[in-house]
């Protein structure tokens, strides 16, 4: 204690011609019986819970509040729009060619002229008797292209 006394009075400038007093004691800490604590209650323990981990709180309830707007708003919306109704293809009338005689198996170019021009002209009949038929064909055959 004497030195632990020295110490202390070297450590704050004691002088005992000023009539400086040290005094050290040695005292014990007073310990609290161990039955003057509650038990931690549910709410207690959940408080503790939450405050310890409220970052990892707060981004967990952040996705899942992100999970449920997606799943119930977004999700549907975009398989709406994304949803293209599907039409089938509708096949346009042929009429069948005016002559029905058997071609060479070399056709000459003046005989691919002629069937073409009588194919345009078959088409060109068709459409301006039912134009919105022939549109959804047209729009098939261009869905079936881009595939």
């Amino acid at each position: 204690m004497k030195l632990i006394s020295d110490l202390a009075g070297a450590a704050i400038g004691f002088n005992s011609a000023r009539g400086d007093v040290i005094s050290v004691q040695n005292l014990t800490f007073d310990r609290g019986a161990p039955a003057d604590i509650e038990p931690a209650t549910l709410a207690d323990q959940a408080r503790k819970g939450l405050t310890d981990y409220a970052t990892a709180v707060r981004f967990a309830v952040l996705l899942i509040l992100f999970l449920l707007v997606y799943l119930l708003t977004i999700r549907p919306i975009q398989k709406r729009a994304l949803a293209a109704p599907i039409q089938k293809p509708v096949a346009l009338p042929v009429q069948a060619p005016v002559d029905l005689e058997l071609r060479p198996a070399r056709e000459t170019q003046a005989d691919l002229a002629e069937r073409s021009a009588l194919m345009k002209k078959q088409l060109t009949e068709s459409v301006k008797a039912d134009p919105e038929r022939s549109v959804t064909a047209v729009r098939a055959w261009l869905r079936e292209e881009g595939s």
